[in-house]
């Protein structure tokens, strides 16, 4: 059973902040040459142009026999939790080209999420081939990073066929956050990558919740995660969901006393900066301590499922 206690601590608020998504499209209709494209910087713009085709504007990256490597970057303000959802379409010349897309962070840090090279397409750098490569063949790329896993996915498309990696690790470990994406191309070739319609949108992780998601704390601090380990002395409790939560995103979730069948009075503390929600109620715990928090759980996870389908 749960015993209520009749004095109740002041709660400190610590909201924290949500950072700014980014919500970036470009379809390259608004430029006439690259001289336009000031948000972009690029390098080698003597071999860069904006071209139009079939009434379609696209941006396209030129080599030579001279020049090994050019590329165009597009920066943001940094993303360092949550989802970042990066889309654009490329084509290549020539299979001798190299094409790599990558992320970069705010300490310099990069890796490839997509690279051509040697007539193949691989997601990461050669972490998993995708598809021989079809030389002027538009491809549509959607790649989705989760800044609190540091995983990533990625699929290509040609129009016909859709092909997908799977769950992918970060290429560069060190990396603490995303504010920067570059479309890329080398070898000392007579060839051109093209690319289009760029999309870079940040947004909140899905919350991922799980037992080892709840940390018990007794007066003094001490913490547990073990469920049949639980202290008569625990005073506060704290939920991890992964990610950025709001008020609406928990309405209806309560406490349920197993014994009496009754609501046990809680106390919800935001805590956005390190995306967490303390549960604090002031009661004693007894053996039925691990069956009121599966019951917790099933109805946070209840919860949830309904805001997502919203």
């Amino acid at each position: 059973m749960v015993e209520q206690l009749d004095k109740k601590p002041v709660i400190e608020e610590d909201p924290g902040t949500i950072p700014d998504g980014i919500d970036i499209t470009d379809d390259f209709e608004s430029y006439n040459t690259v001289n336009d494209m000031g948000v972009y910087g690029i390098t080698g713009k003597e071999l860069s142009s904006v071209v139009e085709e079939a009434g379609n504007k696209f941006f396209r990256l030129g080599l030579n026999s001279e020049t090994d490597s050019i590329w165009a970057a597009r920066s943001f303000v940094k993303v360092d939790e949550g989802i970042l959802n990066v889309k654009t379409r490329f084509r290549s010349s020539d299979p001798t080209l190299s094409v790599p897309l990558s992320v970069w962070s705010s300490n310099d840090k990069s890796f490839f999420y997509i690279l051509v090279t040697e007539g193949k397409i691989y997601a990461g750098d050669h972490a998993k081939q995708l598809a021989p490569l079809k030389v002027d063949t538009w491809y549509d790329v959607d790649a989705v990073f989760n800044l609190n896993t540091k995983t990533y996915t990625v699929s290509i498309s040609d129009g016909t066929d859709t092909i997908k990696s799977g769950n992918l690790i970060f290429g560069n470990t060190d990396m603490t956050d995303i504010n920067s994406v570059r479309m890329q191309c080398w070898s000392k070739v007579n060839a051109n990558a093209d690319f289009d319609n760029l999309s870079i949108k940040s947004s909140m992780a899905v919350p991922e919740i799980t037992e080892n998601s709840v940390t018990f704390y007794n007066a003094n601090g001490d913490a547990t995660n073990e469920l049949t380990n639980v202290s008569t002395g625990t005073s506060k409790i704290v939920i991890d969901f992964k990610t950025y939560m709001d008020a609406d995103s928990l309405d209806g979730i309560k406490l349920i006393n197993k014994k009496t069948n009754t609501e046990v009075a809680v106390t919800a503390q935001k805590h956005r900066k390190h995306m967490k929600w303390y549960l604090i109620s002031y009661w004693r715990v007894t053996q039925h301590m691990r069956l009121l928090f599966l019951e917790l759980l099933k109805i946070v996870m209840t919860s949830l499922s309904v805001k997502i389908r919203q």
